[in-house]
C-alpha cells in the first residue's frame, strides 16, 4: 500500500449498523436454528410488520435510507450529485460536508444472498460501482480495481456488487476477477482533510485502515452546520407569515389628496364672456 502513505498500520473493525434496523446485511447471517418455522401472517422474517394490500398480499415496509460517512472524514458524507451534474458518473467530488437538505447524500442498501448494492436515493437505478464497461480487458479491470475513482453505474451490473463486513465494503466484482479490492477514501495529512474522491484500493495483503471504514447513519440523523459555514436559520416547511413589503404597492401616499368639492370657486371676472349674445330687454 505504498501509494497511501497517510494510513496508520492498524485494523479498524466497526459494528454492523444494520442489525439495529431489524435485519442483518452481512453476507452470511447466523442461523438461529429455528428459521424454518412458520412466520406469523403479515410479518416478515426481519421482524417488521408489513401492510396487507388487496387480495391479502403483504406489502413490505418502506426501505431504509442512509447517509454514508467515511470514518476518517468527520462531518462528511458521500454525495452522488456532482457525478450527475458533471455528466461523468465519476465519484471524484463525492466526499462533501453532510447536509440534511441534500437528497443526493441518501442511499439505500439492497441485498441479495451474498452481495449488497449501494443505490442513490436521488438517482434510482444508479449504484456505487467499479468503473467497468462491458468489453474491458483484464488489464483495464486490474487498473480499475487496483486504484481508481468509483462511478455511479447500473445497479444490475456485477461491478456494483459489494461484500459488506459491517464497516468495510469489499468489491465482489474485483474478487471474481482475481483482485482483492475495497472501497475507501484518502486522507491528506498535509492539509488535514479527506480528498474528495471515492476510490477502489487493491492489495492482496495488508490491514484495513480507518479510511476503509464507513458508518451508515439513518436518514433522520441531524447534522450541525460545519464550523464557520452553513445557514444560521433553517427554512420551515411552511411560511410563518405574509411578506412585509410588496413591490406592487407604493411605499408613500400622495401629499395632497383631491377633495370631493372645490374649496374656492372661480371669480366672475375669470369666467369666459360670450360674444354676440343678445342683451336682455
Amino acid at each position: 500500500m505504498s501509494g497511501r502513505p497517510s494510513r496508520l498500520e492498524h485494523t479498524v473493525v466497526s459494528a454492523n449498523p444494520f442489525t439495529q434496523q431489524g435485519r442483518d446485511l452481512r453476507a452470511v447471517p447466523r442461523s438461529r436454528g429455528d428459521d424454518t418455522r412458520d412466520q406469523p401472517e403479515g410479518r416478515s422474517k426481519s421482524g417488521k410488520q408489513g401492510k396487507t394490500g388487496k387480495g391479502g398480499e403483504i406489502i413490505p415496509p418502506m426501505q431504509e435510507m442512509y447517509y454514508i460517512t467515511p470514518f476518517s472524514c468527520s462531518g462528511q458524507c458521500i454525495d452522488a450529485e456532482m457525478a450527475i451534474v458533471q455528466q461523468s458518473n465519476q465519484l471524484s467530488d463525492a466526499v462533501v460536508d453532510c447536509s440534511n437538505f441534500s437528497v443526493s447524500q441518501l442511499w439505500t442498501v439492497n441485498q441479495d444472498e451474498t452481495f449488497v448494492t449501494v443505490e442513490s436515493a436521488a438517482h434510482p437505478g444508479s449504484c456505487i460501482s467499479i468503473d467497468y464497461i462491458e468489453g474491458d480487458d483484464a488489464m483495464r479491470i486490474q487498473a480499475m480495481c487496483a486504484g481508481s475513482v468509483l462511478t455511479l453505474g447500473p445497479c444490475d451490473e456485477d461491478s456494483a456488487e459489494w461484500y459488506f463486513t459491517g464497516g468495510q465494503l469489499l468489491s465482489g466484482f474485483c474478487w471474481k476477477n482475481g483482485i482483492s479490492s475495497n472501497m475507501g477514501v484518502f486522507y491528506d495529512f498535509t492539509r488535514n482533510k479527506c480528498e474528495p474522491q471515492l476510490e477502489s484500493y487493491g492489495s492482496a495483503s495488508g490491514p484495513f485502515y480507518r479510511e476503509d471504514s464507513f458508518m451508515f447513519f439513518n436518514s433522520n440523523v441531524y447534522f450541525p452546520p460545519p464550523p464557520g459555514g452553513g445557514p444560521t436559520v433553517f427554512p420551515t416547511a411552511f411560511p410563518t407569515g405574509e411578506p412585509t413589503i410588496e413591490n406592487t404597492i407604493p411605499t408613500y401616499s400622495p401629499t395632497y389628496l383631491p377633495t370631493a368639492n372645490p374649496t374656492t370657486s372661480l371669480a366672475p371676472s375669470s369666467l369666459p364672456s360670450v360674444s354676440g349674445a343678445p342683451s336682455p330687454a
